[in-house]
């Protein structure tokens, strides 16, 4: 690994280096997922829509913290936090349809549970 790293992968290890030593990528991701939140909160019910949370970030963008929307993060930012995107794009509605097969079977784990054998198969 530290062969690679000094010789094919020496590009991406000092690519990485730069990003972890900047905070410009914390505070985009503050402002981003800001807008994530406000997208939210605009329409908590059914959300956006479907793929479309890059077309309507950049009208939530406002400064957080401090942190200002850069021209990267209105051109070409986009969420960070799958939750974040997911709630903002289709809405509690779609949040609860999309995990309900986890919380179905979550169900029937604890239901099962006290079946299963306390030793061994």
């Amino acid at each position: 690994m530290l062969v690679l790293s000094v010789t094919v992968l020496s590009g991406e290890v000092a690519y990485a280096y730069k990003r972890m030593n900047t905070e410009d990528t914390l505070d985009s991701r503050r402002v981003l997922a800001h807008a994530g939140e406000q997208m939210f909160l605009a329409k908590p019910l059914f959300g956006w829509g479907y793929y479309s949370y890059d077309l309507h970030d950049w009208k939530f963008m406002e400064p957080v913290d401090g942190a200002a929307p850069t021209k990267w993060d209105i051109k070409q930012g986009t969420s960070h936090n799958t939750y974040i995107t997911i709630l903002a794009e289709i809405g509690v509605i779609g949040f609860f349809f999309l995990f309900l097969p986890v919380l179905y079977w979550l169900y029937f784990s604890v239901k099962a549970w006290p079946r299963l054998p306390t030793t061994g198969y």
